[in-house]
C-alpha cells in the first residue's frame, strides 16, 4: 500500500506536525517485502528524521516487524502504529510530548476514524473504494489543515459511541519504552494475518501496567485509509471470530476494552467540535445507565504487579 503509506508519512513529517521540530522525534518505517514496496527515496522529500527498513518475512503477522522497529528506536518514549495506512492529525506529537512531561509513566492514545461515509467494512460493500477515497481526500485541504480529515470520516467500532467511554484500541499510541519491555514487547503468539488482535492486546496490557496514567488526546485522531487489506478466503465474521478467540485464550477469558478513567488532554479544532459534543452525549447516557444500576463508570485501576496480568508468564 505505497500510496497510503506515503500519505501517512507526510502526516508524521515536521512539515505537517505543528509546534515541534524535526529533532524532537524520529519516525521508523518497517516494511515487510512485497510486490509493491514503498519507494524509500520519497522520504528525502519529507522534513524529519525518517529511517526505513525493508525486511524479508515469511510470516503473515507484523509482530516481528514491530519488534524489529522497537529494537531500532532510540528514544525514551515510543509511538506505535501497527497499520501504516493511518493518517494522523497535526498536533499528535506535540501533545504526546507534553503528556510525558506531565506524566512520565503514561499511556497516550488517540481515537480512531475511518475515511468515508461509514466504517470501511460496511462502506466497501456499498461501492466505497480507493478511487472514491481519492476523490474524498481531494475534496478537503487536508495537507494544509489535517483537521479537515474529520469532515470526511467516521468513528470506527473501537469507540462507535465516542471516546468518553471505554475504547478497545488506538492505532497511534505512545508509551515509555520501558513499559514495552514489561509486557515483553509484541507477543509473537499473535501469528494471524495482520497480527490478529495484537493491537487490542497491547493497548489493554499497556493501560493496566503498575503506576501508569492513561491519557486520551480527545481533539486528535488517526484516519484509516482503505487499501484492500489482507486477502483471505474466510468471511469477515470468521476472521474476527478467530482473532477474538485467540485474544480470549491468552487473556484466560478476561479480555475486555480498557475501562480505566482517561485524563482528557489537548486542543479542540473547529472541525472536532461536533465530535466532542456527540461523544459527551453518549458518555452522559452511559453514566446515567450505569448509575441507575449502581455500577462504577470507570471500574479498573492499574495492577499492582505485571505478574497479575492473565497472559503474563505463559
Amino acid at each position: 500500500m505505497p500510496e497510503q503509506l506515503e500519505r501517512t508519512l507526510f502526516t508524521l513529517s515536521a512539515t505537517y506536525q505543528r509546534n515541534v521540530d524535526a529533532q524532537d522525534y524520529e519516525v521508523i518505517v518497517v516494511e515487510n517485502s512485497s510486490d509493491r514496496p514503498f519507494a524509500a527515496e520519497k522520504l528525502d522529500a519529507l522534513q524529519g528524521n525518517f529511517r526505513y527498513f525493508l525486511r524479508e518475512e515469511t510470516a503473515k503477522t507484523p509482530v516481528h516487524a514491530l519488534n524489529f522497529g522497537f529494537a531500532q528506536a532510540r528514544g525514551e518514549y515510543v509511538g506505535i502504529m501497527i497499520d501504516g495506512a493511518h493518517m494522523i492529525t497535526p498536533r499528535v506529537i506535540e501533545h504526546a510530548l507534553a503528556c510525558f512531561r506531565a506524566h512520565p509513566n503514561c499511556l497516550v492514545g488517540i481515537p480512531v476514524h475511518h475515511l468515508g461515509p461509514e466504517e470501511q467494512n460496511i462502506s466497501t460493500g456499498n461501492g466505497y473504494d480507493i478511487a472514491e477515497q481519492d476523490r474524498l481526500l481531494g475534496s478537503v485541504e487536508w495537507r494544509e489543515d489535517g483537521y479537515e480529515l474529520f469532515r470526511v470520516s467516521v468513528w470506527c467500532s473501537a469507540h462507535s459511541r465516542g471516546f468518553m467511554q471505554p475504547i478497545s484500541e488506538s492505532n497511534c499510541y505512545f508509551v515509555p519504552r520501558a513499559n514495552l519491555a514489561q509486557i515483553e514487547h509484541a507477543d509473537t503468539r499473535f501469528d494471524y494475518e495482520g497480527g490478529g488482535a495484537i493491537n487490542l492486546h497491547m493497548f489493554r496490557a499497556l493501560g493496566l501496567l503498575p503506576g501508569t496514567v492513561y491519557l486520551l488526546l480527545m481533539g486528535e485522531a488517526s484516519f484509516h485509509q482503505f487499501h484492500g487489506g489482507v486477502t483471505s478466503n474466510e468471511t469477515r465474521e470468521q476472521v474476527v471470530g478467530k482473532f477474538y478467540s485467540q485474544l480470549s485464550e491468552l487473556w484466560r477469558g478476561k479480555y475486555k476494552a480498557l475501562t480505566r478513567e482517561p485524563l482528557f488532554y489537548g486542543s479542540i479544532s473547529p472541525q472536532a467540535q461536533a465530535l466532542i459534543s456527540a461523544a459527551s452525549k453518549y458518555g452522559e447516557r452511559r453514566a446515567k445507565r450505569l448509575g441507575e444500576l449502581g455500577k462504577p463508570l470507570w471500574p479498573e485501576r492499574p495492577v499492582d504487579s505485571v505478574e497479575e496480568l492473565p497472559f503474563f508468564g505463559d
